[in-house]
């Protein structure tokens, strides 16, 4: 039995616009469709601003601490999982750092190209109360959102098992949202085609043409469409192998355990 909480990426204000475009993420596939007395949360991630990531990470933390009590009251001892996405996972760091005050063990963090990218929140390094980590990120040969960095990088190796794999394809294809569509040239740009036109109608000439050329320069990857859907499935495949491991552990320690009296998990 367990519980997992997952916060998706940043994507866009409107809600049935953002489902539309993550309906077939990873985070959303790892925390639905799973049968009582399991239970799962998901959650959009954060607008592009950022300012709800920390919000997000504490709800997720509140349904973990309610699923966990539970349990216990019926005198099991749940499994817990955090998952998350771009500024999604660094939600979920911070999910799992309450979670640690709470004296909440986290058996499995499932991390996909986790950014911090949110004022004020403090997600460079996973709490000790995380006992594996599995972080999917996007190789540096792809030049994917190369100002992004990453966070949850750092942990403690006396009480965290840290598993990381790097994958040549776009920040987007971590999270199962790869792009569609590719240059002339072959390659993947991930710059908004709204910004770029909007350059030549807001700027004055040649300042616009310089302009749009540099953002849409910056905005060019190392991947081609074939990349990108091999690099999104591979990730996929990474992880579901990782999240089952996961899974048939918690089951075996309960087995091993028997139910668990009322009390702390750590």
């Amino acid at each position: 039995m367990f519980a997992i909480a997952g916060i998706d990426g940043t994507g866009d204000y409107t809600e049935a616009e953002y489902a539309r475009r993550f309906r077939s993420s990873f985070v959303r596939q790892l925390t639905s469709g799973h049968e009582a007395p399991n239970v799962g949360r998901y959650s959009r991630g954060p607008t592009v601003e950022g300012a709800s990531t920390a919000g997000k990470g504490e709800a997720a933390a509140k349904f973990i601490t309610e699923a966990v009590e539970a349990g216990l009251r019926r005198g099991q001892r749940l499994g817990v999982f955090l998952t998350g996405f771009s500024r999604g996972g660094g939600a979920a760091i911070h999910a799992a750092r309450m979670l640690a005050q709470r004296r909440i063990l986290v058996d499995a963090l499932f991390l996909f190209d986790a950014v911090d990218r949110a004022i004020g929140l403090d997600v460079d390094e996973i709490p000790n109360n995380v006992r594996t980590v599995y972080h999917a990120m996007r190789s540096k040969s792809a030049e994917s959102r190369e100002f992004f960095g990453n966070c949850g990088t750092r942990f403690h190796k006396t009480t965290t098992a840290y598993h990381s794999k790097w994958f040549h394809c776009t920040h987007g294809a971590i999270g199962g949202t790869p792009w569609t569509a590719a240059g002339s040239d072959g390659s993947i740009y991930e710059g908004d085609s709204f910004v770029s036109h909007g350059m030549l109608i807001l700027l004055p000439m040649p300042v616009a043409l310089v302009a749009r050329t540099v953002y849409e320069n910056n905005s060019r990857t190392r991947v081609t469409l074939a990349q990108e859907q091999a690099g999104s499935a591979q990730v996929l495949e990474w992880m579901r192998a990782n999240f089952d491991f996961e899974k048939d552990k918690v089951v075996l320690r309960q087995r091993l355990e028997g139910a668990l009296p009322g009390g702390a998990q750590v």
